[in-house]
Order: C-alpha cells, then sequence, then structure tokens
C-alpha cells in the first residue's frame, strides 16, 4: 500500500466542525502567510463546458468536475525527473452518493500533446490516506492531443461504504515527450485542495525509489501556491435505466442577515446539473414569508459544476420588522419542468428587516495572546498597524477601534503550559469559544466565514504572519472590520458615564434602543463590560531564541466587570440603564486605563461549556464605546442634559419618581458636579 503524503491532512480539513474549547495550539503562522500571500490573488476565470453527453450511451455519464478544453494551464517537474510518474486525482465517495451499484467503465483524461504510451489505474483510498491495489486497470497504446478515452476490461460496482475515495491515475514518462515542449498535462477548473493534483514517482528529481510518496503536486495556478485540478474523469454505467439529461442541483445560499426596508438585498446561491448534460438556463421564482415575490431566468453561463448566481431583491417597505424567510426553486430547466431529484431543488434562508439604526461607534477587536508566544508578537504588530491605517484614514482622525489584548495561558505543541502574567481567568471562558490559539482577533464577534482566510473556522481569526506579509494582513483585516460592520448595522447606542473616587470606580452604561429592538437582536442581548489597562511591560517571545525583555503592551483586560459573559440589559421601553461599582486593584495605574462596553448577543453555557452551545453566526457585537477611566462619553444619546464637562446622571418626576428618559413636564435632574437642576420638557 502506498502511502499518499499530506492527504490524510487534506481528508480531516475537508470533515472538520469548528470546536474551539481550549487554546491549545500555537503554531498558526502556516496559515496566515497562505491567505497573506493569496487573499488579493484573482485568479482567471475558466468557462465551464458542458460534459459532451453526447459521447456516451443514455445509460452512461461522467463523474468529476467539467473543465474547459481552452483554458488549460502549463506544468513544471524537476529538470532530472527519471522513469514514469503517476499523475491522479481523488474522488471521495460522496461524489457517487447518488450512483450506489452503478458500474465504472471507463475513463478520460486530457493532454495538450501526446506523451506515447501509457496505463489508466484505479485504486481505492483509505480514511486514513493509504492507496490499495488496482481495482481497474487498462494500457493505453497510444495517446494524443485532447481527452484520451479508456475502457476498461472489468468493471467495478460502486458501492459508497467499501472505499473513501478513489483514485484514478494515468502514467506519464516526461522523457518521451518532445525536447523543449513544456508537460503536456491537462489540468483546469477551480481548485479543490490538496488532493487536485496528486503525483508519483521521481518528481523531486532524487532518482531514489524509497522516497517516492502521492504527492499534492502544484500546478496551473503557477502564480499561487494552490494550483488547478488534473483533467481526468471516470465513466459510469447504468444496468437498468439511463441517467437524466438536465437534472438541477441547488446549495448555498446566502444573503445579508438583515435588509433595510426600502432598499436592495442581495441573494446568491450555487448550483450545478447532476445530470448527463450542462444545462443553458433557468427559470427561478422566489417566495417570501410562503408568497410568491417574482421570478428571475439564469442564463449568464452554463451550468455544469457550481454556477454562483446572485439577483437583487427590492426590500418592501409593507414588511414588518423582523424575521421573513425567501426561497428559491426552478420554474423551468431548459425550458422544461424540473425532473430528476427534486429534493434538491428547493433552497431556503431567513434575514431580518428593519427600518431604523444607529451609527456605529466602535468596532470591538478582541485580540488573544500569550507572552510565550512568538506568533503573538506579529499578530500585535498587525493589530496595532491596522489600527493606525483606520486612523489616518478617517477625516477626523479619530479611532474606530476599541482594542481589548486578551492575554491567556495556553499548550505548546509539547504539551507544556505556556503562562502569562497577564492572563485573567474570568476571560477564559471568552477566549476558549473564540480561538484554539494566541495571536488570533475577533471583530465584532464576527464570524468570517472563509476557507482560506479562516481555515481553522474558527470565531477569532490568526493573524500571526511576520513582518514581510503585514500589508497583506492589514489589508484583509481591514475587510473583515468594514464587512461586519456592513452586514451587522447597530440598533442600539452605548454611553458611558464612570466616576472614580480613590479605587472606587463606578459605571453606569445606559443607551437608546430602537423600536422593535427584540425582533432584531432577540431579548437576550448582552452587555459586557472590560476595564484595560496600556503601557504594560513584560517579556515577549519574538523568535525561537528571541525575545524582547520590556515588551510594551496596551489595551491588556485586567477585569470583566459584568459577568463574564455579559448581562441582561435593564430596560424600561426604548432606554436601558445597567450600573456597576468596582474596586480597582491597587497595582493598576488608573490613568492608564478604559472603559470599554458593548452589547451583543449572548454566548451561551450548555454543562458549563460556552464552546458550541452557541452557533458561530449568532454571536455578532451591536455596538461598542470606549472612555478612560473617570470619563463619559454619551454620544448618540439625546435629550440627555449636558452642560459642558458636567453630564446628566439621573432624572426624576416632580413627585421623585425616578425615570429613564425625558418625560412631559418638569423634571429634577441629577447631574456629574452634584448639583440638581429642574428641566421643563414640553
Amino acid at each position: 500500500m502506498k502511502k499518499i503524503y499530506l492527504v490524510t491532512v487534506a481528508l480531516a480539513l475537508m470533515a472538520m466542525t469548528v470546536n474551539a474549547q481550549d487554546m491549545k495550539r500555537i503554531s498558526k503562522e502556516a496559515p496566515a502567510k497562505a491567505w497573506a500571500t493569496t487573499a488579493s490573488v484573482q485568479k482567471k476565470s475558466a468557462k465551464k463546458i458542458g460534459t459532451r453527453a453526447g459521447e456516451l450511451e443514455d445509460n452512461q455519464r461522467y463523474i468529476n468536475y467539467s473543465y474547459d478544453e481552452s483554458l488549460v494551464w502549463p506544468s513544471d517537474f524537476a529538470a532530472d525527473t527519471q522513469g514514469a510518474i503517476s499523475l491522479g486525482t481523488i474522488f471521495y465517495n460522496t461524489s457517487f452518493a447518488n450512483y450506489q451499484d452503478c458500474k465504472i467503465v471507463g475513463a478520460r483524461f486530457y493532454l495538450t500533446g501526446a506523451i506515447g504510451s501509457s496505463k489508466v489505474t484505479v485504486c481505492k483510498v483509505t480514511s486514513k490516506g493509504y492507496v490499495t491495489d488496482a481495482l481497474l486497470q487498462k494500457d493505453v497504446p497510444t495517446t494524443a492531443a485532447g481527452w484520451n478515452y479508456v475502457w476498461f476490461d472489468d468493471s467495478y460496482e460502486i458501492d459508497t461504504n467499501d472505499f473513501y475515495g478513489l483514485l484514478p491515475y494515468y502514467d506519464y514518462t516526461p522523457a518521451n515527450k518532445p525536447s523543449g515542449v513544456g508537460n503536456p498535462i491537462g489540468t483546469s477548473g477551480n481548485y479543490i485542495g490538496p488532493v487536485g493534483c496528486l503525483a508519483y514517482g521521481d518528481i523531486e528529481g532524487t532518482h531514489d525509489p524509497s522516497t517516492y510518496v502521492w504527492t499534492p503536486l502544484v500546478v496551473g495556478y503557477t502564480s499561487t501556491t494552490e494550483g488547478s485540478n488534473l483533467m481526468m474523469q471516470l465513466i459510469i454505467e447504468k444496468e437498468n435505466g439511463n441517467f437524466i439529461l438536465h437534472d438541477l442541483a441547488m446549495d448555498n445560499i446566502a444573503l445579508a442577515p438583515f435588509a433595510k426596508a426600502g432598499e436592495t438585498q442581495v441573494l446568491a446561491f450555487t448550483c450545478h446539473s447532476e445530470g448527463r448534460d450542462e444545462i443553458n438556463s433557468v427559470k427561478f421564482a422566489m417566495d417570501v414569508d410562503g408568497e410568491r415575490y417574482g421570478s428571475f431566468t439564469y442564463d449568464v453561463a452554463k451550468i455544469t459544476d457550481n454556477a454562483n448566481v446572485s439577483v437583487k431583491l427590492p426590500v418592501s417597505e409593507k414588511w414588518t420588522v423582523g424575521e421573513h424567510e425567501i426561497t428559491v426553486y426552478p420554474l423551468e430547466v431548459d425550458g422544461e419542468a424540473p425532473a430528476g431529484n427534486l429534493l434538491d431543488d428547493k433552497l431556503s434562508a431567513k434575514f431580518k428587516v428593519y427600518k431604523d439604526n444607529f451609527d456605529r461607534q466602535k468596532n470591538l477587536v478582541e485580540y488573544f495572546s500569550n507572552q510565550q508566544s512568538k506568533y503573538s508578537y506579529f499578530g500585535n504588530e498587525n493589530v496595532y498597524a491596522t489600527r493606525d491605517k483606520r486612523k489616518n484614514a478617517n477625516v477626523d482622525d479619530e479611532e474606530d477601534l476599541a482594542i481589548v489584548d486578551i492575554h491567556a495561558a495556553t499548550v505548546d505543541t509539547d504539551g507544556n503550559t505556556l503562562a502569562d502574567q497577564f492572563a485573567v481567568t474570568e476571560a477564559g471562558k471568552v477566549a476558549a469559544y473564540s480561538t484554539s490559539a494566541p495571536a488570533s482577533v475577533s471583530v465584532n464577534r464576527y464570524f468570517y466565514d472563509d476557507s482560506q482566510v479562516n481555515a481553522e473556522r474558527e470565531l477569532a481569526v490568526n493573524i500571526a504572519a511576520e513582518t514581510q506579509y503585514k500589508d497583506q494582513v492589514v489589508e484583509v483585516l481591514n475587510g473583515i472590520i468594514d464587512q461586519s460592520a456592513q452586514l451587522y448595522p447597530s440598533f442600539s447606542t452605548v454611553g458611558i458615564e464612570s466616576e472614580l473616587d480613590g479605587t472606587n470606580l463606578s459605571i453606569k452604561v445606559r443607551g437608546k434602543l430602537v423600536d422593535d429592538y427584540a425582533k432584531l437582536m432577540g431579548d437576550d442581548a448582552r452587555l459586557t463590560i472590560y476595564l484595560t489597562e496600556n503601557s504594560l511591560q513584560g517579556k515577549q517571545m519574538t523568535g525561537d531564541q528571541s525575545s524582547k525583555p520590556r515588551y510594551v503592551y496596551n489595551n491588556v483586560l485586567r477585569k470583566v466587570v459584568t459577568g463574564n459573559l455579559g448581562d441582561a440589559l435593564q430596560v424600561n421601553g426604548n432606554i436601558y440603564e445597567n450600573d456597576y461599582n468596582v474596586e480597582l486593584d491597587k497595582s493598576w495605574k488608573s490613568k492608564n486605563m478604559n472603559i470599554i462596553a458593548f452589547i451583543s448577543r449572548p454566548m451561551k453555557e450548555q454543562d458549563g461549556k460556552t464552546a458550541l452551545a452557541s452557533a458561530l453566526n449568532d454571536l455578532w457585537v451591536d455596538n461598542t464605546n470606549q472612555v478612560a477611566v473617570g470619563d463619559s462619553d454619551m454620544t448618540g444619546i439625546a435629550n440627555l442634559v449636558s452642560l459642558g464637562n458636567v453630564k446628566e446622571i439621573a432624572r426624576y418626576t416632580i413627585d421623585g419618581q425616578k425615570v429613564m428618559m425625558p418625560v412631559k413636564g418638569i423634571n429634577i435632574v441629577k447631574l456629574s458636579n452634584g448639583k440638581t437642576i429642574k428641566v421643563v420638557v414640553k
């Protein structure tokens, strides 16, 4: 059995689920480098072509991706590669889910030039990444440019319980190609991962057969580290009956979680053909809350693999504030009623309509770090480079980020505990829920669902790329910040009043809520308050053996004033107010401290554990504000008395009843300077 190098990693990633219970790993630099160097690269899109069903019998079809013969990417090997090599691609058993008991009877592979004789083989791949002996095999006496067809003498009846994946491959001897001509390997289509093209043999030019393993081969997109897919397909046959020609399948629906009445919502989804041939045109219908809203026709490109469909959806002023559901489904496929498997012909998604919102005051940035992690050093530098770039871009030179540096102990890859002098035990649940490693950042608790940037599929994104990648990291992180604010408008304001008396700190957080707030944020929104301190010094690792002994840390989390996972809002009408008193540690320097307050969806606990009890896309921050300890900021809180630096701290009716907002008549207003005044509200 031959072992596939790195394939087990790839298989694990394909099946990975989010489970960020502990900060266990710190070696996340490599993924960060990968997205830092490729995130801004725009790949040339390949036109999709049909499967040419006419070349096969009605009971036969191709399995695997469709390709564009006019767009074939170059490839290369070591100059002194010797002997034959094998080139293949993995088909997971899920690709055959609808073809149980059909038979594999042939294959085809695409070349840009003849390679002489060859041989086509199909093997099983186990869940541990091992390749078995041949299931099917056929010699190919001659080859030519274009598709080369092979019909096996025997067949293999598909049983998806019998294999984890199938590996079809063909043999190629580079020495047989004409001199001065590049390798005629056909690769095309969209990148599908490190198993899109595999090679076995002397591809590194070592001439040592003991080192040969099935290895992911980068071919195609030579400007990146990715590559494209080997142009190879299997041919399957159904014994009883024929394959349907056009069978539309729909998946991966997406739309913004919120849409403002009177504006436009964008609905996007993917679809592909499960039939034998391409689909040229589909007429789709859209229902909102069970009633027909409209229809549209998609015929921009031929549908073979995954076609990306998007359509603008005007949001009616008549729709009520709160949750609505949109459903999209086909009415006609190439002019005929949908046929085949109709269970995958309908997609639904929910979104919320709003009519009013507030400006976002600050963007919350929770950065998770550890003093003994060199990756934390690089991540920290990237966070503050992002802050500076945003500040310089603002017309008023104002900072729009409220940064909190959350330190926590972690465990290295050898199982050693890495302590941190600034670790705050009470924030452990937040850290554990957000990431499995330091040098990660969460922005507005927005789950950035991108497999390249957020390979770990966690709430916090790894930003541990080194200095030479800083500009790319800042660019991507800025994009995440802006995207989070765009997708999640603010439905509350956050005003902070604080008063410091010695080491006793009183904090009042209050603000306004839009009408029907609970329909937008739920009735379980939470207020969280952090105390942070600047200008702390400590030892920070910056490399395997190097460190900065007096590294300066800013915005270090000192205390969670509320409950670890926030407190319920104390609401009266459209106003809320939560009051707290905190005794500051005598070692803290209050003049260097800030108060950060934010409202968010709740992190929920289940059986005493935070992780996995809440969906990662249901934790977003509604709004955030920040003030220095002892200062106040009631920006956005209208109808509150403000006389210079003097702030309103309480309001009463003429008969002494405390109220949360101005009421008609005489109001008694208590000010932060100790004075009380009368205000007439008309």
